[in-house]
């Protein structure tokens, strides 16, 4: 949806200042049927204030790319070239959006009641404490667990399978393998995970995007060593990275 929108803006932005160039000011009497120049104006000059930020644009050669597409003229790049710059910069600018919301949202959640944040970032709140032992990496543990984006939207819920989620603690990632370390089996905690301890600049596609937050309810119904695992079906064995 960002993407489409800036597209629109960057679209705008050019016909508003082609109309500049064309036209010193607009006539005093328009047709009925033509499009009402101030409305033309005022969007053009909001789509300027959301592009000021963006130092790699440069307007006159924004104007030079929009004419010669409206034009037919050749093009000073191929559309498969200019497809894959396209792509490289809206992952950017999603990404470095992400991290800015992320860790805001997470320095806001820092100061709520209840919640502990340990050295590395990672924020918990203990929702039902334990009376099992702790696991430790080498140990696999068979939960539940919900996965909620940093602004409440669901992303996976496990209680609806047949079996918990089974996983060795040392293939999770970071935040993750923390957060289980520090509960004890039996007890249900919810983490807020910050990028850099979840998938990174990567992200997950479709549903985790590049420097996503992340919230996790996690139920730890058992551990065991790897070594005296139960034998189960490889589908219920899969890491929780791979079920998400």
């Amino acid at each position: 949806m960002f993407r489409i929108i800036t597209i629109c803006l960057l679209g705008v932005l050019a016909l508003s200042l082609q109309a500049q160039d064309e036209a010193a000011a607009p006539a005093e009497e328009e047709p009925e049927a033509a499009v009402d120049w101030r409305l033309s104006y005022a969007v053009g000059m909001e789509a300027a204030e959301s592009l000021k930020a963006q130092e790699t644009l440069d307007s006159r050669l924004f104007q030079r790319g929009f004419k010669d597409s409206i034009d037919g003229e050749e093009p000073l790049l191929s559309q498969e070239e200019a497809q894959e710059i396209r792509k490289v910069y809206y992952a950017e600018l999603a990404a470095a959006n992400n991290l800015q919301r992320s860790h805001a949202i997470l320095a806001e959640n820092a100061q709520a009641e209840g919640v502990t944040t340990t050295d590395s970032g990672l924020q918990y709140v203990v929702l039902e404490p334990g009376d099992g032992e702790r696991p430790a990496d080498s140990d696999s543990v068979q939960i539940h667990y919900k996965v909620y984006s940093i602004r409440g939207v669901l992303i996976e819920d496990s209680y609806g399978n047949e079996r918990p989620a089974a996983s060795e603690v040392r293939a999770l990632i970071p935040g993750w393998r923390e957060g289980l370390k520090l509960m004890q089996v039996g007890g249900k905690s919810r983490f807020f995970i910050p990028p850099e301890l979840a998938y990174g600049a990567e992200g997950r596609l479709p549903a985790i995007g590049p420097n996503m937050a992340l919230i996790a309810d996690i139920e730890l119904l058992s551990k065991s060593s790897i070594d005296n695992v139960e034998r189960i079906s490889e589908d219920t064995k899969k890491s929780i990275e791979d079920q998400l």
